[in-house]
C-alpha cells in the first residue's frame, strides 16, 4: 500500500510539472484520477470565484483526512496541493513503520 499511495502523490507532483511548464495560461486546474466516472456535468462556478485565492476545493476534508481523488483550484494553489509528494516523503523518512493513509497524508500536507 506505502508504494501505491507513494506512486499517486508522486504522481500529482508530475502533473503538476507537466501543468507549469505548458506555455498556455491555467485559470482553473482540476485534479482527478482518471478511472472517475462523472455522473453529470461539473458545476465549476464558485471554483472559478475562488481561482484568485489559496483555496483548494475537495469534495470533503474533516476528521484529520482530505479527500485525494478530486481537486479543484487556481494555478498556485494546486501547486500547493501537488506538492504534497515531497511531505509524503518527509513524513516516511521520519516514520517508516507507521502505517500510511493517502487521505490522512494529504491532512499532514495542509
Amino acid at each position: 500500500k506505502a508504494t501505491n499511495v507513494a506512486l499517486m502523490f508522486r504522481s500529482i507532483a508530475k502533473a503538476d510539472a507537466l501543468r507549469r511548464n505548458d506555455a498556455r495560461g491555467h485559470a482553473l486546474v482540476i485534479r482527478t484520477r482518471p478511472d472517475l466516472r462523472w455522473c453529470s456535468d461539473l458545476n465549476l462556478t464558485a471554483a472559478l470565484q475562488l481561482a484568485h485565492g489559496k483555496t483548494v476545493l475537495v469534495p470533503f476534508a474533516e476528521d484529520n483526512l482530505v479527500f485525494d481523488q478530486v481537486a479543484v483550484a487556481a494555478p498556485r494553489a494546486m501547486e500547493a496541493y501537488a506538492n504534497a509528494y515531497a511531505t509524503f516523503r518527509d513524513e516516511v523518512e521520519r516514520h517508516p513503520a507507521r502505517s500510511l493513509y493517502p487521505e490522512r497524508e494529504m491532512w499532514r500536507h495542509f
